[in-house]
């Protein structure tokens, strides 16, 4: 993606449509702005309201009132949560049935010329499926419905950024991460 230089957040939005199994998925949000040596943003991930990141700097449980709604104390609604580590590195999670998990991916620094790009991969997008017209080279097993997965790009202030939108039938196969 081609970052705006007001995206702030980029959120990706997870959802889990299988009405009985949970689905493992993996997320990593990279920064391409040195072309060489993509660098994985700050993440932190919600789950029913809950953030899932753990708590930092001996302050408890952050921010979390416990009831599903976070607490934030930044300038706007989508800021980095206060009192709670962010994930560095690609995030697993199993997401349970019928589920939507949220991930907030935090930008780092402005967006710096040649190649102010981001790039947001799950894995598996598609787990387990049919596959039309099938493939006698690859393995048949249950059919399970997919993650649902869209993202933006916004402001700390939730005003969505023209052109950092990719909705689920947008995403395109790519290479593992994990």
């Amino acid at each position: 993606m081609f970052r705006h230089p007001s995206t702030d957040v980029i959120v990706v939005s997870l959802f889990n449509q299988a009405p009985d199994l949970p689905q493992t998925v993996t997320v990593s949000v990279l920064d391409w702005q040195n072309t060489c040596t993509p660098t994985e943003f700050n993440k932190f991930a919600f789950l029913c309201g809950d953030i899932l990141n753990p708590p930092g700097n001996g302050n408890g449980n952050g921010n979390g009132n416990g009831n599903g709604i976070v607490i934030n104390n930044g300038p706007g609604p989508f800021s980095p949560p206060v009192g709670f580590l962010p994930f560095t590195t690609p995030f697993t999670f199993a997401i349970p049935p019928r589920r939507n998990l949220i991930i907030h991916a935090h930008p780092t620094g402005p967006v710096l010329p040649p190649s102010p790009l981001y790039e947001v991969v799950v894995n598996p997008l598609h787990p387990i499926g049919p596959i039309l017209p099938p493939n006698p080279l690859l393995p048949t097993g249950p059919v399970r419905p997919p993650v649902i997965v869209n993202t933006w790009g916004i402001t700390v202030d939730g005003i969505i950024q023209e052109g950092n939108t990719v909705l689920h039938h947008q995403f395109v196969p790519a290479f593992s991460i994990i």
